[in-house]
């Protein structure tokens, strides 16, 4: 958790980790699926991960973070996820798959919903 070693190894494992990104979870999934802008952070306990078995199927998607973000304590970005630049997700916070996450946003809660825009 949180090493550079860390995230070099997420790299060699197929998952696009750009720099300056802080990873303090060991809770990432599907390696190939994800994608992790310059400067975001994943914070404690969160989970990104690009699987899920919903309605009698286990389905599969790309999960983004993009520059910037923070995902935020025990909080979840789940497949099909697209949390733009300089969004934010507040602890324990869910998104539905396929949720896009407005640039400059803070969405909270389970489901998530977007609480503040910032400038």
């Amino acid at each position: 958790r949180s090493t550079v070693i860390y995230r070099h190894a997420l790299r060699m494992y197929g998952a696009q980790v750009g720099d300056r990104v802080l990873i303090d979870t060991s809770s990432v999934l599907d390696f190939d699926l994800l994608r992790i802008g310059a400067g975001s952070a994943c914070n404690a306990g969160s989970y990104i991960i690009g699987h899920a078995f919903q309605y009698g199927a286990l389905q599969f998607n790309q999960t983004i973070i993009g520059e910037r973000c923070n995902v935020g304590v025990f909080s979840q970005a789940v497949p099909g996820v697209v949390m733009e630049s300089d969004s934010s997700m507040c602890a324990v916070s869910r998104p539905f798959n396929r949720e896009v996450l407005a640039p400059l946003t803070v969405h909270a809660g389970v489901p998530s919903k977007c609480i503040k825009h910032r400038l």
